[in-house]
């Protein structure tokens, strides 16, 4: 099987709109502050966690590349590459049930990535369908599982 990139890398626009919500945020719980709104800056201390969570999992943590070379996965983000034989991985899934193109892989040993790597199978939309990949990549593991 020759190499074949199976990911989308994270938008700019997708970028900027999480830096654009987590500033305007940031702002308002600023100017709660400032003018000693205690409900202001609690549902606004609240939102900021919550966007940071939320784009910690969804967005900055998304693998930039995952190229599929037959009997392994090429994992990069920014500098760093990982190699991942297909019998070291435990579980393919779509993890967010709003963000189906996200693919969640589970694998047996930590590395440069840790034991979870999370990459975006589609380009844009539709979030809410799953991709093709999926099927054929959990297919394949475990083919590779029952041949060892």
């Amino acid at each position: 099987m020759h190499k074949q990139l199976i990911s989308f890398q994270v938008t700019n626009c997708d970028k900027f709109f999480a830096k654009f919500w987590l500033g305007a945020i940031g702002i308002t719980l600023i100017l709660g502050a400032l003018t000693f709104n205690f409900v202001l800056i609690s549902i606004c201390s609240v939102m900021l966690f919550i966007g940071i969570y939320y784009f910690n999992k969804t967005l900055w943590s998304v693998m930039d590349e995952v190229w599929d070379c037959g009997d392994h996965l090429e994992v990069i983000k920014g500098q760093k590459k990982r190699s991942i034989s297909l019998n070291n991985i435990l579980e393919v899934s779509s993890t967010y049930s709003n963000h189906k193109h996200l693919i969640t892989i589970k694998t047996i040993c930590s590395g440069k990535f840790g034991n979870s790597i999370t990459f975006r199978a589609t380009k844009g939309y539709p979030f809410f369908k799953h991709p093709k990949v999926l099927p054929e990549l959990n297919q394949r593991i475990r083919n590779a599982k029952q041949e060892s």
